[in-house]
Order: C-alpha cells, then sequence, then structure tokens
C-alpha cells in the first residue's frame, strides 16, 4: 500500500476542514407567514425556544412573514406577542416619531403567547425551513 506523502495529506486535511465548516455549522433558520383566522398579522414578533433553553426571535413584517435564525437543531417551541414591544422589562421608548406608525397590533389570544400552551411546535434541521403560524381562537 503507498504511504500519503505530507503535501497528499496536508490536501486531504484541507478538504476535510473545508466540508466540516460548510456542513457542521450546527444551526437552522426558520422563515414563514404567521396568519390569525387567515389574515396576516402585520406587526409583532416571533420567538422561537429550543432544547437546549436558546430563545431566538424575529420581528413579524408587513406582509405577516417573519425569520429567526441561529437556531439549534432539534425540536422547538414558538411564541407570537403583537402588544407594544418590552425591552428589559420596559416598554421601548423610541425618541424619534416614526414616520409610518404601521398597524395597530391584532388582539390574538393569550395562549399563542406562552410557549408551554401555544401548540406551535416543530423540528428544526440544519439550514433553511419553512414554518407558517396558523393562529386560530
Amino acid at each position: 500500500m503507498k504511504q500519503l506523502r505530507s503535501l497528499d495529506l496536508l490536501r486531504v486535511l484541507a478538504a476535510s476542514a473545508v466540508l466540516c465548516l460548510a456542513g457542521c455549522g450546527g444551526t437552522g433558520d426558520v422563515s414563514g407567514k404567521v396568519t390569525y383566522k387567515g389574515a396576516p398579522i402585520q406587526t409583532g414578533v416571533v420567538t422561537v425556544y429550543d432544547s437546549q433553553n436558546g430563545v431566538n426571535s424575529g420581528s413579524i413584517k408587513s406582509d405577516g412573514t417573519y425569520t429567526v435564525a441561529n437556531i439549534a437543531p432539534g425540536p422547538v417551541k414558538f411564541t407570537v406577542g403583537t402588544g407594544p414591544i418590552i425591552v428589559g422589562g420596559q416598554l421601548s421608548k423610541n425618541k424619534q416619531a416614526p414616520r409610518d406608525p404601521g398597524p395597530p397590533p391584532v388582539q390574538i389570544p393569550e395562549q399563542y403567547k406562552d410557549k408551554e400552551k401555544s401548540g406551535l411546535t416543530t423540528e428544526i434541521k440544519k439550514g433553511q425551513q419553512q414554518f407558517d403560524l396558523k393562529l386560530e381562537g
């Protein structure tokens, strides 16, 4: 059996490192549309709770779409909040008045604000995936 030369060994190691960096990332991103009684929610926040106690959030856009990035793979639970934005236990105070305050928040059932009661769950895999949040009530 022919022995690997130093240059060949370096090539194998470099190729392995590139493959690991490309495929060993370890997180997933989820995006989708949030609807309540079939209509898109136009403002709010989607929060994802992973099985490793990680918490990641993403804003709901005016067309009802959201994206949450860097989620650990495995089972996750979602919450949806549509009220005022809370930062550090206090209402966010924006010193500049927005040009367009946007639509008023939609009132959704309280269950969707609690990860244990929302019923919104899925399995996250590495990479990009789609999961629509269809709220009823």
